[in-house]
């Protein structure tokens, strides 16, 4: 029987050594994203102009513009907002379908190549022939503020009640009144280290203060994990506005002390962020990818880093969707445990199925890393006295072993 528990305890142990402590909602054939995602709306949106050249694109004609007036195309549409364009191509014949359904939508999509014909289109499809001396500019129109233009990220402080023993176990993205925000879910800790189960609720973030996304040195989204020691439980979570984006913060309070009556949360807290290091540099771009529902029906999506990037909001294909569309969406399934048991870490990912299509910033959390934690002797103990009392045909085929941050072994079976 002392064999048997060692190597039980020790196989425990080495287990518990090798596991990251992350979790996060994975994808499968049992559970897909379908519609539980948000995402930006009506913010660099695709527009085309033809143009003599493409620094003149949405820019009024004057009298004097003969050349200019040759090369416009019978736009349907105009942008109130800033137009961003690259140098454009030579003049060739262009092959547009203006969306019929969705007045917030110019086009289903727009081509260069007849051999793309094949793309089903919603309104009407329209050739514009090549013109000589003129350029076909693919742009993209920042659009003013208005009640369909959602490119906020949400500031606010969300912060447990740290008086009451509360911390956070469980985290989720959301969207509230055209703001992208971070939830988080509230549980307390009672004297003996035990989430109360009747305690456990989400705060909704409001998005009081929100950071604006403006093209093209605010559209940034930085990625990656944050993460303590298990003495420190993780009390409160942001987003913080940097040089070129948006990236995580995290709070963090001392650990709290049992004194087999009482739990002591200290008052002193500190906002935790990922210091710089040389890989951030890596970007991610979307742009020009397709939607990432597109994939969903063929593929599976998956976490393709957890390290520290830079993710650019940028729109979808003009080939495929017209660039009507802004990536990344965002994955708004809950990451919680269950039961929920403190975490000593939060991050966002980014998620894609493939290289073409476009993905998903999903958030995950780390629990607390069991193998620092457990008490060898007190383990055996309880183990040798379960077996005592356990009936002849009993086998200890599973050891259950809840482990609370910095405090000690609650109970094993």
């Amino acid at each position: 029987m002392g064999l048997r528990v060692k190597r039980i305890i020790e196989s425990l142990q080495l287990n518990s050594m090798k596991l990251s402590g992350k979790q996060w909602v994975v994808d499968s054939n049992q559970s897909k994203i379908g519609n539980q995602y948000v995402f930006f709306t009506d913010f660099m949106k695709g527009i085309v102009y033809r143009d003599t050249d493409c620094s003149y694109a949405g820019i009024p004609l004057t009298k004097d513009d003969e050349q200019r007036k040759l090369c416009q195309l019978d736009n349907r549409h105009e942008c109130a907002g800033m137009v961003y364009c690259n140098s454009g191509t030579s003049s060739a014949n262009i092959y547009i379908c203006y969306h019929n359904a969705d007045i917030n939508r110019r086009y289903d999509y727009v081509l260069l190549e007849k051999d793309e014909l094949s793309l089903k289109c919603s309104g009407e499809q329209v050739v514009y022939n090549f013109k000589e001396n003129c350029r076909d500019c693919l742009c993209y129109c920042e659009e003013p503020n208005s009640n369909s233009t959602n490119r906020f990220i949400s500031l606010d402080e969300m912060v447990t009640n740290t008086a009451e023993n509360k911390i956070i176990t469980g985290v989720r993205l959301n969207k509230y009144k055209g703001v992208i925000t971070i939830d988080i879910r509230e549980s307390q800790l009672n004297c003996n280290g035990y989430i109360q189960a009747d305690t456990t609720k989400w705060i909704i973030n409001k998005g009081n203060t929100y950071f604006k996304l403006t093209n093209p040195d605010k559209v940034y989204i930085k990625v990656g994990e944050l993460k303590i020691d298990d003495t420190k439980v993780v009390t409160g979570v942001r987003f913080i506005e940097t040089e070129n984006g948006v990236e995580l913060q995290m709070r963090v309070n001392e650990h709290m002390v049992c004194d087999g009556t009482t739990l002591f949360s200290t008052t002193k807290h500190e906002w935790v962020s990922k210091k710089p290091k040389r890989y951030e540099s890596v970007i991610i771009d979307l742009t020009g990818l397709d939607l990432p529902t597109k994939a969903e029906e063929n593929e599976l999506f998956k976490i393709m880093s957890f390290n520290d990037k830079r993710i650019r909001v940028a729109p979808t294909s003009f080939t495929s969707d017209g660039a009507q569309t802004v990536i990344p969406f965002f994955d708004i399934r809950p990451v919680i445990t269950i039961p929920p048991i403190p975490i000593r870490g939060v991050g966002l990912a980014y998620k894609s199925a493939n290289s073409n299509n476009g993905g998903y910033i999903a958030p995950y959390i780390v629990v607390a890393d069991f193998s620092k934690n457990i008490d060898i002797n007190n383990l055996k103990k309880k183990m040798l006295l379960t077996r005592r009392y356990a009936s002849k045909s009993l086998t200890l085929s599973a050891e259950i072993v809840v482990i609370i941050i910095n405090c000690f072994i609650l109970f094993t079976i």
